[in-house]
């Protein structure tokens, strides 16, 4: 018989030899990666030096309109003629200095004021058949009714010519009762944002700069201009806010500088060719290679499987009954020696795998059914109703401070079955839980009082979550007294020996005996005597935790109070404890 070694030898050869080969290519993608990341991070920089340019420019018209509008809107708004010099007299000295001190970095705005009484302004560098035009759009007329005070529009001076395009910052003028009496247009030509980025433009690249819906306010083809390239809201969503994705689809490098200020997005269409360049054929050959040497790895491994899966194939045919609980012994294989020890030590198993699958199965039902009482420890809907309605009266009574308190402890109370998969935490944790519960119970019953003794040392110790409170709260319905009196529970946590052992004891009512049969009762339902989830769910649960040794016990008598005390298994929290 072969040894199953010498096939592992092989298997074992032959994945050695991908690994190398997985890491080679791994690197050369590693590499790829971090040329793309330093390419992207510096056309991001580029972007947003593009975007301080252009913030220059869409300051000062915003700066200018607001001078004309801070020093004209008076004489505006109480003019008496359609032809004031004084006013026409001071927008041009404003709108000449503007443009003298913007001069050094060739800068030139325009201004335009129209006015619902039939005044009409235009600056030097504007020509005044475009107040015709202005008129004639849609923007102006709509202006009469909408309430913005400030706007930005694309106007063209010649529709079939685009690249004749003005963008222009408008600013409202009102009167005291909010009625729209004119606007200012401040304007500035597309050329001048073209400025901004034509030293970043080469072959293979395109720039152009969005505005917040999705326009083209410059773009190097200026037939493109004051057209909606795209809806901004998916553009953002495929290439994000100043990043840079590889857009394989269209073989792009897409970079884009999103400026929140002026709601402007910069965009930089790379090529792919011009991105990766001479790294192409190195790619092509590494791929070749790559398949290559995938294909010789499947040719080879698919001839190995099959000399070793031939004999276990007859094994696994067997095993695939036993999830159907057919359980069938099988002829001893003799192709490898391996092989024919697992045949022999499975028909061993075959004769205890019955007695097994029995015990599994009762092992699995009660362990559900375990699971499915802690959630109902977890949640209790009539707990959250009580709750909730005595915050709601609080709040109508205007208790506010109190019932943010009793909210705050409420939801803590809630985060903590919550707030972690673990079901052993601190016993300093349980404790708080308790706490914040006791604080929520008070609010309905008056003189409840909580006091816990813990050990020096057992603060950390683990402890099952919520444990403890089904058994506090077994004391507040069985131990409050109609005449009011207080209630006192004190829990005690001390060691004994490697345990740890717990005492909740309270003054009240007590339990009578017969009560305490239902205390005990097989289900976990709510009784007119078990108000609580039963105490037996409490003690099912420490027994099957911890095993023998470790129980819950319950002490009382009518009118003497009652005492719960229960045994864990002393275990020590690590660092991925909670």
């Amino acid at each position: 018989m072969k040894k199953l070694q010498t096939i592992i030898f092989q298997w074992n050869y032959l994945l050695t030899f991908l690994l190398f080969l997985l890491v080679a290519v791994g690197l050369v993608a590693f590499s790829l990666n971090v040329f793309i990341d330093v390419l992207g991070e510096a056309r991001i920089d580029l972007l947003k030096q593009v975007a301080e340019r252009s913030k220059i420019i869409n300051k000062a018209a915003t700066s200018l309109a607001d001078t004309i509008y801070n020093n004209t809107t008076v004489d505006l708004l109480n003019i008496d003629d359609s032809d004031d010099p004084m006013i026409t007299q001071k927008v041009d000295q404003i709108v000449s200095d503007f443009n003298f001190y913007f001069d050094s970095i060739d800068l030139e705005l325009s201004a335009l004021i129209l006015m619902r009484d039939g005044f009409q302004y235009a600056s030097n560098n504007e020509l005044t058949s475009d107040i015709q035009e202005v008129k004639s759009n849609y923007w102006y007329v709509d202006n009469f009714y909408n309430n913005k005070i400030e706007f930005w529009i694309m106007r063209f001076g010649d529709t079939e010519n685009r690249s004749n395009v003005m963008l222009s910052y408008g600013k409202v003028i009102r009167d005291s009762d909010g009625v729209y009496q004119g606007v200012i247009l401040i304007n500035s030509s597309e050329r001048t944002f073209f400025k901004v980025y034509s030293d970043i433009i080469n072959q293979g690249n395109s720039v152009y700069i969005l505005d917040q819906e999705g326009y083209a306010i410059s773009h190097q083809t200026k037939d493109l201009i004051g057209s909606q390239l795209t809806y901004m809201p998916a553009f953002f969503k495929q290439y994000g806010y100043s990043s840079y994705r590889m857009d394989f689809a269209r073989q792009m490098l897409i970079t884009n500088y999103h400026d929140y200020e002026t709601q402007w997005t910069m965009v930089q269409e790379s090529d792919f060719s011009l991105v990766f360049g001479r790294y192409y054929p190195v790619l092509i050959v590494l791929a070749a290679v790559l398949f290559l040497f995938l294909f010789i790895g499947f040719a080879t491994s698919l001839a190995i499987s099959r000399i070793v899966s031939k004999p276990l194939k007859l094994l696994a045919e067997k095993l695939g009954r036993v999830s159907t609980a057919q359980f069938e012994k099988v002829e001893e294989q003799q192709a490898f020696s391996e092989v024919h020890t697992f045949s022999q030590v499975y028909n061993e198993m075959v004769d205890k795998i019955q007695e097994l699958f029995i015990r599994v199965k009762q092992e699995e039902e009660l362990k559900r059914k375990h699971e499915l009482d802690f959630l109902q420890l977890q949640i209790n809907p009539h707990f959250l109703h009580n709750t909730l309605f005595s915050i709601k009266c609080l709040v109508e009574m205007n208790q506010n401070t109190r019932a943010a308190k009793m909210l705050s402890s409420f939801m803590h109370l809630l985060r903590s079955p919550i707030a972690s998969e673990n079901e052993l935490i601190p016993i300093q944790k349980e404790l708080e839980n308790l706490t914040h519960y006791i604080e929520l119970m008070s609010y309905r019953y008056d003189g409840i009082h909580l006091e816990t003794f813990v050990e020096e040392g057992l603060e950390s110790s683990l402890i099952p979550r919520l444990l403890l409170q089904p058994i506090v709260e077994n004391s507040i319905f069985h131990g409050l007294k109609d005449d009011g009196s207080e209630l006192r529970i004190d829990v005690f946590v001390f060691s004994h020996q490697e345990d740890i052992t717990i005492k909740i004891k309270d003054d009240g009512l007590g339990i009578s005996r017969e009560d305490q049969s239902a205390v005990w009762a097989e289900s976990g339902r709510r009784t007119r005597v078990n108000k609580s989830i039963g105490l037996k769910n409490v003690r099912d649960r420490i027994r099957q935790l911890y095993g023998e040794g470790y129980d819950l016990t319950l002490h009382s008598n009518k009118g003497e109070g009652t005492e719960v005390e229960m045994t864990i298994r002393k275990q020590q929290a690590t660092e991925e404890t909670p």
